[in-house]
């Protein structure tokens, strides 16, 4: 073969060569780049299956917390079914005499009783009438024949409160360990939300004469805090402790039932009502032997919702009955208080002068 023809065919073989290095190279680059395009869509489609596998668990929590609220409602439906009883059976715990938790059976006229006084010749039953006043319900029955019984179960047992009118019909507590002990135990020591009637542990019992400047006492509020829902049918079920002494909120009802019966071991009393407010704190108004009771007496006049025609200073013996409200808002600062103070010798049960009073304090609560 001559040389030319020799270099010809070399020329070819490399050309030939480079041809197919380059077609391999070629090759190669679409390869790496359908790869990559399927790691990108494989990486895709697991992101998207992550995401659905999210959005499932979602579901299925949302389904979860729909099956819960609606156990929660079955729940709460049954409790709301069994609360009366409940309620019922704890008010049964103090003792009240059911014939007693029904004001709509009071009239005007006079009851029919025996004695009008007590031994101290203080007043324990109605002897005038006149206008809207119940007079039917001071008749006496003071609820003091129930302490020998109850103190035979607890001897903390010191006194006794009835307000005719209402359910209040209860045991008043007493413990000198702190002023607070029975504020949520039942009159028999035992734990419980409502708790009782108590009294602070200065409190001291004996008769009219020797009790102290300002007898106060606590009572809880769960039922009728925040409307101060009139009643005139006071079932235990639904009015416990002090949740009826709000009704002293209204003018009329002031007017009707204008005297408390709280009573010790000692002696029977009758107390006429001179302020039913609201305040902020306690504080002022909650002392045993305050240094300045003329003080105590005129700001709680000056916050009364109601102006009542009754004399009453410094030597008088006051009671107070004080309960939480929330009458003024979401705060627990407030509270509604009723005042009265003990009748004097000679006095009489009859119609008290209670009128509105439009200038009354109302409570810094908000």
């Amino acid at each position: 073969m001559s040389e030319k023809s020799s270099h010809a065919h070399f020329d070819w073989t490399l050309l030939f060569a480079a041809a197919a290095w380059l077609l391999v190279l070629s090759l190669g680059g679409g390869v790496d780049r359908l790869l990559d395009r399927e790691a990108v869509a494989a990486a895709s489609l697991q992101q998207q299956e992550e995401a659905d596998a999210a959005i499932l668990a979602s579901h299925a929590r949302m389904e979860e917390s729909l099956r819960e609220e609606s156990r929660g409602l079955a729940a709460a439906r049954t409790a709301v079914l069994v609360e009366g009883g409940r309620k019922a059976a704890l008010a049964a715990e103090a003792g009240i005499p059911a014939s007693q938790n029904i004001s709509a059976g009071d009239s005007t006229a006079l009851p029919a009783a025996g004695s009008t006084t007590n031994a101290y010749g203080r007043p324990l039953v109605a002897t005038k009438k006149g206008g809207s006043f119940k007079a039917s319900a001071y008749n006496g029955v003071t609820g003091a024949g129930n302490l020998p019984s109850f103190r035979s179960v607890n001897s903390d047992v010191s006194a006794w409160l009835r307000i005719p009118g209402t359910n209040i019909n209860y045991p008043v507590m007493h413990s000198n360990i702190s002023d607070h002990y029975y504020s949520n135990l039942t009159w028999q020591g035992a734990p419980h939300y409502y708790g009782c009637i108590w009294t602070p542990t200065a409190t001291t019992f004996g008769t009219g004469d020797t009790l102290p400047a300002n007898t106060v006492l606590y009572g809880h509020n769960w039922n009728n805090a925040i409307n101060q829902v009139r009643a005139a049918n006071f079932s235990p079920a639904k009015y416990i402790m002090f949740a009826a002494l709000t009704n002293y909120h209204y003018t009329d009802w002031a007017a009707q039932y204008p005297y408390i019966y709280y009573s010790t071991p000692s002696e029977q009393m009758a107390f006429v009502i001179f302020a039913c407010f609201y305040t902020e704190g306690t504080d002022w108004y909650i002392q045993t032997n305050p240094g300045n009771l003329d003080g105590i007496i005129s700001e709680a006049q000056s916050r009364s919702r109601h102006v009542f025609g009754v004399d009453v200073n410094s030597g008088d013996k006051i009671l107070t009955l004080s309960t939480c409200t929330r009458f003024y808002g979401n705060t627990s600062n407030q509270r509604f208080v009723v005042m009265a103070r003990l009748l004097r010798p000679g006095e009489e049960i009859g119609p008290v002068s209670v009128s509105y009073n439009p200038n009354h304090r109302q409570p810094n609560v908000w």
